[in-house]
């Protein structure tokens, strides 16, 4: 092909697709194009223009924090679950467990990491090793799907989707 003998011609050992960034490697350079252009707009005295960028670099944080999380979650150990299939990650964070080991009798709370996905909710074990850690790994514990918590809402006067939606830090669940 054209590419593989201008490769060839030019001395060039990388493939050209080797050369080029990724889509995925673009998200997390944006904010350096952006700040610098926000900073710029400043020093011109161009408001309206560096609050415009400004907002565009906030939307650009948030973008690039989600996929980081996104990947952090695709590492949990021994998921049955594919994850990108339970819907959009609509909340999630530490809680503590009464049961993960043991039975209810035990009154230890264990750390773990709750993931509230659109179609499922994840219960999720802390691998104490990294525990303090801001991203922790995560070992699957348990999981509930949608459909099993539509049914106990109906059940439950509607309480159980104030608890759901509500997640907090530390939350025993």
């Amino acid at each position: 092909s054209f590419f593989s003998l201008y490769q060839h011609e030019n001395g060039q050992t990388q493939r050209l697709d080797a050369l080029l960034i990724k889509p995925i490697q673009r998200i997390t350079r944006y904010h350096m194009f952006l700040s610098n252009l926000a900073r710029t707009s400043t020093e011109l005295g161009n408001a309206d223009s560096s609050a415009d960028y400004s907002a565009a670099l906030d939307a650009i944080m948030s973008v690039t924090e989600h996929t980081n999380t996104m990947m952090w979650i695709g590492e949990i150990k021994n998921c049955p679950l594919i994850l990108c299939g339970q819907g959009p990650l609509l909340k999630h964070g530490r809680v503590l467990s009464k049961k993960i080991r043991g039975s209810f009798k035990n009154r230890n709370k264990w750390p773990c990491h709750l993931l509230l996905f659109q179609q499922t909710l994840v219960l999720c074990k802390i691998v104490e090793s990294s525990e303090k850690k801001k991203q922790p790994d995560l070992e699957y514990f348990k999981h509930v799907c949608v459909n099993h918590i539509q049914s106990l809402i109906s059940e439950s006067s509607k309480t159980l989707r104030t608890s759901l939606l509500t997640l907090s830090h530390r939350k025993v669940i």
